[in-house]
Order: structure tokens, then C-alpha cells, then sequence
């Protein structure tokens, strides 16, 4: 039973159950118009996305209680509107003070819960990509594609939610949006992947690309680590080495290139996808940053 009130879902229907149960008593005993206000309010209130209870509660109150009021001056006289209030107030704080203090949300455990998966697609695609490159097997690439746009449909987009917890807002969002980020430099080096390149200019960066591979497992693997409050038994191992080695070695051939009027379209594109390799390389420091 402690294993299942650790999810954050499961969590929050006990707490919309116990409130109605504690509703239904009161409405049968205090309500002023027997009219199902009092537990309507309360369901109301608790339907907040996960951290934010307290601000998306009282916004669902002004809301509901807002209908109630014009409903009310329309349609019935001044006494009935003074007794639903009464019933919507007590409902509305019966759910707040359920939502907020029963079984409140874990929200670190529900994002690191959200992020492992997506971190570890991330790791799978790059190494797709890497052999879409070299050796052009694009059924894995687009397998992987497919896979991480699927994770990212369920990241916690809760921590946009107005309301949501002031002590923790900024960093969540500044994680959340350094993910996103890493995924728009996958797809865009998957763009860049599909195209042919001569064999002559893929050797050059070979070995050390592979490398890459190994050193973005590493470095994802100790992130998600991290993010499950497990201890790194290894120091992480950056991939700067092999990129100095990539610039290195491809160094000459741009040199050449430059020569000439017009490189060729080959160059441009491979040298583009080596600047998004720096990038993601930037954009996973950035990440760990947000770890300390």
C-alpha cells in the first residue's frame, strides 16, 4: 500500500474520495439547501494539476462560486443565493484543506519519474543517429524518433501551471526546458543524418564519433542517476576529447574546402552536424548544472 500512495495519481484520488466522504457527512448535516452544493464544491476545488493545490483550488472556488452568484440573481430569489454560498464556502474549504494537507503531491518524485524515461530515449536516438550517419540504418533512427516524441507528449507540463510551487518553479522549468532543448538538437542532427556523405569525409570523425556514443551513455546514466537520488559510483567522463578530436582531424578538409568559390553542400552539412554535437554537448553540462 506505501508503494502505490508514492504515485502521485493514486494519491490524489484517496484524497478526492476521503473529502467527499467527509463532504457528503457534512452536507447531510450542515448544508443549508440539501441541494448537493456542498460536495459539488469540493469535488470542484480538488481538481488541481499536481502542485498547485492551494492557488488552483481557490481559483476553482471564485470560479464556481462566480456561476452560483449569477445563476442565483437570475433565477432565484436573494435567500437562495445566501444558502448556496453558504454550502459552496464550506464545500470549497473542506476540498482545499483535503487537497492541500492529506497525502499532498510528491512533485520531485513524480519529475524525476517523468524525466528517467525521456533521458534514456534521448541516449538510444543518439546512438541511432550516430549509425544513421555512418552507416545509413535509418529504420533504428526513425524507431527511436518515434519513441521520443512519444516521451515527450507526457512530460510534466504541470510545472507551467499558474500556481505552482513558488520554492521549486524555477528550476523545474529551467530542467524542463533544458530537456526540451536537447531534443530539438536531436532532431536536428537526425535531419542532418539522413543526407549521403563520401566515405573519405565520415572516416575522418569514425572512430571518435563512436566514442561519442559511449561517452553520451555515460552521461545521461549518471544524470538519471542522479535525478533517482543513487549515489555515482563512477566520475562522469566528458565527451570534450573526442569533439577535439572530431574538430581536429576534419580541420584540414574545411580548410581545403574554404579554398575553393563554393563548398560542397557535404562539407556544410557535416560541419553542421559536428556544431550540433558541441551543442548537445553544452546543453547536457547545462543540465547536470541544474543537479546541484
Amino acid at each position: 500500500m506505501k508503494n502505490y500512495l508514492k504515485i502521485n495519481s493514486i494519491r490524489h484520488t484517496v484524497r478526492i474520495f476521503c473529502a467527499l466522504v467527509a463532504s457528503l457527512v457534512v452536507n447531510y448535516y450542515l448544508a443549508s439547501t440539501k441541494e448537493a452544493w456542498l460536495p459539488l464544491a469540493t469535488l470542484i476545488v480538488m481538481l488541481t494539476p499536481t502542485g498547485s493545490a492551494l492557488y488552483q483550488g481557490l481559483w476553482r472556488f471564485f470560479l464556481l462560486s462566480s456561476a452560483v452568484i449569477i445563476v442565483s440573481l437570475i433565477f432565484s430569489p436573494i435567500r437562495s443565493l445566501y444558502m448556496r454560498m453558504y454550502d459552496v464556502v464550506l464545500g470549497a474549504v473542506i476540498g482545499i484543506a483535503f487537497n492541500v494537507i492529506l497525502f499532498p503531491d510528491k512533485v520531485d518524485i513524480e519529475f524525476r519519474n517523468a524525466f528517467v524515461p525521456i533521458l534514456r530515449s534521448y541516449s538510444l536516438y543518439f546512438s541511432s543517429l550516430v549509425s544513421l550517419l555512418l552507416d545509413k540504418n535509418s529504420i533504428d533512427a526513425e524507431k527511436e524518433k518515434v519513441n521520443v516524441e512519444e516521451k515527450l507528449m507526457k512530460l510534466p507540463a504541470w510545472v507551467y501551471e499558474a500556481g505552482f510551487d513558488l520554492t521549486l518553479q524555477k528550476g523545474y522549468r529551467y530542467f524542463f526546458m533544458k530537456v526540451g532543448q536537447i531534443g530539438e538538437i536531436l532532431f536536428a542532427m537526425h535531419h542532418l543524418a539522413r543526407f549521403t556523405y563520401p566515405d573519405n569525409l565520415l572516416n575522418t570523425i569514425r572512430e571518435p564519433l563512436l566514442q561519442c556514443i559511449v561517452r553520451v551513455e555515460q552521461f545521461i546514466a549518471a544524470i538519471i542517476t542522479v535525478l533517482e537520488l543513487k549515489k555515482l559510483s563512477v566520475k562522469i567522463i566528458d565527451f570534450d576529447l573526442e569533439l577535439a578530436e572530431i574538430e581536429s582531424q576534419f580541420k584540414e578538409i574545411v580548410s581545403s574546402a574554404m579554398d575553393s568559390v563554393s563548398p560542397s553542400t557535404d562539407l556544410l552539412y557535416l560541419t553542421e552536424f559536428i556544431y550540433n554535437l558541441q551543442e548537445l554537448r553544452n546543453a547536457l553540462l547545462r543540465l547536470t548544472q541544474t543537479l546541484r
